[in-house]
């Protein structure tokens, strides 16, 4: 069956990373930061962390009860804080809930990381705080290109570690 987050099933790319003991936890090298740029006006963004499998989980639950909350129109709208707006500026700007799923948070646990599946090539983007309300930029184009970086980034921090 595969893994379901946020009533999505997970690129099985991903959902393979997952799995692996060096996938959940935070990163604060510099090169994760060249992809995870923060906003001009925010005060940095001191890591990026991927969840565990079972963190993800519990996220993407949230994701959903506040979908339906919303739906309806009952309960806290705490998913609004997911949604953001369109920017030219940091493309796409915005996160659909209802179109991805969460794989991460970056500075505050609010800031997440995600697989958005609004384009016809997945793309992963994350919450890059703005001044005033969330902004989601993209810090990677396509699943491939956030594949191939993780591989190469932990190859590159295991010969380091040697």
């Amino acid at each position: 069956m595969g893994l379901i987050l946020n009533g999505f099933r997970v690129d099985c790319r991903i959902e393979e990373l997952m799995r692996r003991n060096d996938w959940a936890g935070r990163r604060t090298n510099v090169a994760w930061f060249e992809r995870f740029r923060p906003h001009p006006k925010s005060s940095g963004m001191p890591f990026v962390q991927l969840c565990s499998i079972e963190q993800a989980k519990v996220e993407n639950r949230e994701i959903r009860v506040n979908r339906f909350l919303k739906l309806f129109g009952v309960g806290r709208r705490v998913g609004l804080i997911f949604n953001g707006k369109p920017s030219v500026d940091y493309p796409p700007g915005d996160f659909d809930p209802c179109r991805g799923y969460l794989i991460g948070f970056t500075d505050y646990c609010d800031s997440a990381i995600c697989v958005d599946l609004r384009p016809s090539r997945a793309r992963i983007i994350y919450e890059n705080v703005g001044p005033n309300e969330p902004i989601y930029a993209t810090a990677f184009d396509t699943i491939d290109e956030f594949l191939d970086f993780f591989v190469n980034h932990n190859a590159i921090e295991e010969r380091m570690a040697k």
